[in-house]
């Protein structure tokens, strides 16, 4: 009997069957609660059909004009099976829609429009077991391990029964023949990820054209990437040499030909924290567990200019307040049983709903984020993530006042550049006295330079010797327009 209590072992983790995709090098990935995030009366819980949110699959559909326009490529989808409301994450059965939420033609063209406007669909898999509520307990208890082997509080599947496996293999490849999914999270893969099973599923794909992204949480996937929100996880890195030093951790992540791909996540749905930021708006200011709250040095600087696939949680873009579905807050009754205080008072981004009328009060948020992105998007030639195909080297400089702040250039020897210079104060306008590595990039030899502002969308031509002391403020961060700038370097033609 195979027991998923016990940590995977590293060789699961290599040679998967089939790589990631290739669009995974244009990748910015955004998580969605699909019950919660596109709520109608989203202002209004208390008219909500269920206190859990009862938004149908079709509401992901409407915002995807939205998304296009921001510049996601990738979402996330908790969870596209029959799960229960009050996880979004465990299933009733794998192989079946969420009754509440719509019709298979409903997740067919959420699926369908969403490629017509060039972003991927994956969804959240749980798929080593089910909710203690779940069906197939009664119908197939000869498919489950005993109780001792329970993961929070679900129910584990005997991998050591061939039924099992054809039942997991079976409803991950039918989901994607039938739906067009593009791949999956899957859930804890630090111990519940079997290479037997996904490499099935990868294969099953292929064979119809499908070529498949696999996210695991908790460990990184040769080949693919690691999912986000590790439990308790806390996205933003600390430290000044995380935070200030694109080149160290560049270098320190370096990757194998076969393996081009990292992640670094933005905001993590499992974050947790104290629930008075999703309850006294008068007295908390309601941030939770986003982890940006509006820096665009952190959005621009750390993840959508750096060489690493951004992660983030649908309403990052706008500084969302952190809200608590009704049915998560302390008293409430879920299923019949009392939601306990201890539980009550650890939240996460999981069990949160957006109100869109903070868009509206945070519009300067979004303008800039979008504007980060639309940047990253027009230079994919540079701004990608494959770290096969770009370099990247620290840049000289002095500040005043002075920064900790290191920026960083990622260039094609000989061709192109692109400077990323961050202003994490925000107190300050920041001064940089750049001193450009034009030799180091093979681009010495030039007698002159083009070099745009991509923030201000300005070209100069200019000599080698004013870009060894050449001059830049970025005004402080979290202010409208602050926090970051990005210069294109070519030699002029």
């Amino acid at each position: 009997m195979q027991c998923f209590t016990i940590r995977a072992e590293d060789h699961e983790f290599t040679e998967p069957a089939h790589n990631a995709p290739d669009w995974v090098r244009n990748a910015v990935a955004y998580e969605i609660v699909i019950r919660a995030f596109n709520h109608a009366d989203c202002g209004r819980p208390d008219k909500w059909k269920s206190p859990f949110g009862s938004a149908p699959y079709a509401s992901v559909t409407e915002k995807l004009g939205y998304l296009q326009d921001l510049g996601i490529t990738l979402i996330v989808l908790h969870t596209i099976y029959d799960h229960t409301p009050n996880t979004n994450l465990y299933a009733n059965r794998h192989h079946r829609k969420a009754a509440d939420l719509g019709t298979m033609a409903d997740i067919k063209e959420l699926v369908r429009e969403a490629h017509g406007k060039n972003i991927r669909v994956i969804s959240n898999t749980n798929c080593y077991g089910v909710a203690a509520s779940s069906p197939m307990l009664r119908e197939r208890p000869d498919w489950f391990l005993p109780a001792p082997t329970h993961i929070c509080g679900q129910p584990v599947f005997d991998v050591a029964n061939p039924d099992v496996v054809e039942y997991i293999v079976k409803t991950h490849v039918d989901w994607c023949r039938k739906t067009g999914l593009d791949g999956w999270r899957i859930d804890l893969a630090n111990t519940r990820y079997r290479k037997a099973i996904w490499d099935r599923v990868l294969n099953a794909c292929a064979t119809k054209g499908q070529h498949l992204l696999l996210a695991a949480e908790a460990r990184h996937l040769e080949g693919h990437i690691e999912g986000g929100g590790y439990p308790g996880s806390k996205a933003v890195p600390a430290g000044p040499r995380a935070i200030h030093d694109m080149q160290r951790l560049f270098r320190k992540h370096k990757t194998a030909a076969n393996d081009p791909y990292r992640m670094r996540e933005i905001s993590s749905h499992n974050c947790k924290l104290k629930w008075p930021h999703n309850v006294d708006p008068e007295k908390f200011a309601r941030q939770g567990c986003y982890q940006i709250q509006g820096s665009r040095f952190l959005f621009g600087h750390n993840y959508v200019f750096s060489p690493f696939v951004p992660w983030m949680f649908s309403g990052e873009e706008f500084a969302a307040s952190h809200l608590a579905v009704p049915a998560m807050l302390p008293g409430i009754r879920a299923h019949g049983h009392k939601i306990p205080r201890r539980r009550a008072m650890a939240g996460k981004l999981l069990h949160a709903y957006l109100d869109w009328n903070d868009l509206r009060k945070n519009r300067d948020v979004f303008k800039d984020m979008r504007k980060i992105l639309r940047i990253r998007h027009a230079n994919s030639d540079l701004l990608h993530y494959n770290h096969h195909q770009t370099n990247l080297i620290n840049v000289p400089c002095t500040s005043r006042p002075q920064s900790k702040v290191k920026p960083y250039a990622r260039f094609l020897k000989h061709r192109k550049a692109i400077v990323v210079v961050g202003n994490e104060s925000t107190a300050k306008d920041v001064s940089f006295t750049l001193n450009v590595p034009l030799e180091k990039m093979g681009m010495a030899d030039a007698p002159s330079y083009r070099v745009t502002d991509l923030w201000n969308d300005r070209t100069a031509v200019l000599t080698k010797k004013r870009l060894a002391a050449y001059r830049l403020t970025v005004p402080k961060d979290q202010s409208p327009g602050g926090g970051v700038r990005a210069l294109k370097i070519e030699p002029d033609a």
